[in-house]
């Protein structure tokens, strides 16, 4: 190759490098100018706290560039919310951003010495700022130890043996549960709205048992029948009929 061809090449090749670098700053600079200025906000997913709180929480404000955004900084920012259990943010381009939340959902509430408190399936403490609507499942005959703060998981290795099992039940079955009373460890009773007694014996087998009792509080309701209480503490439950026999 002449050294004249070579000095062409060499000349085209700086061309090409050269607009690619104009292209470069020019798309960076379409990406930071006003036409990805963020003009909304969605929140998805959200029971218990409103869209205006989780916003808030979020620090995104309209007018931001979406690509300005810090994913993990905003997810760290909601999930500061005791009652935020994950959240996905997504850029609707070029202006819209949506916030998809899972909020942790109350299972039970426990009365403690000065106040109740709500707790979630996982035995997350849940502040009480939040409005429940909920017809929760009150726990008594338990103390609760350590850390009684929003956000803190329960100590108790009995309560959260309890969870575990009422997180098989529905949730139409659980608001027809008044009360769960773990006063007695070998005689664990639950309390329905409508007066049933279920008597489920110790803490051994605790999941199996409400298995069991699954299908037995379905078909009472499916025949609409009522039930004095059922006890779960054979290896066939035995039930009393209201007007019958065990």
């Amino acid at each position: 190759m002449s050294k004249v061809m070579r000095k062409k090449k060499k000349h085209y090749s700086f061309r090409l490098f050269f607009l690619f670098l104009i292209a470069v700053f020019a798309c960076i600079a379409f990406m930071h100018s006003s036409y990805f200025a963020i003009t909304k906000v969605r929140v998805e997913g959200n029971k218990y706290l409103t869209q205006a709180q989780i916003k808030e929480l979020s620090q995104i404000k309209e007018g931001m560039n979406i690509f300005s955004l810090k994913n993990k900084e905003i997810i760290n920012n909601i999930k500061n919310n005791c009652w935020i259990e994950g959240v996905e943010i997504i850029r609707e381009l070029p202006t819209e951003v949506i916030i998809k939340v899972k909020e942790r959902s109350p299972i039970v509430t426990i009365p403690t010495q000065d106040r109740f408190v709500n707790v979630d399936r996982q035995g997350v403490i849940l502040s009480n700022d939040v409005y429940c609507r909920d017809n929760l499942p009150l726990i008594t005959g338990i103390d609760l130890k350590g850390k009684i703060t929003p956000g803190h998981k329960v100590e108790s290795s009995d309560l959260l043996q309890v969870l575990s099992a009422l997180n098989l039940l529905d949730e139409p079955t659980l608001a027809k549960i008044s009360e769960v009373n773990l006063q007695q460890r070998d005689n664990l009773l639950i309390y329905m709205i409508d007066g049933m007694e279920i008597r489920l014996g110790n803490f051994a087998d605790l999941v199996k048992k409400i298995n069991l009792l699954i299908p037995i509080l379905a078909d009472s309701q499916i025949k609409n029948t009522s039930i004095d209480y059922i006890d779960m503490r054979f290896t066939k439950p035995v039930i009393k009929w209201r007007g019958g026999n065990a």
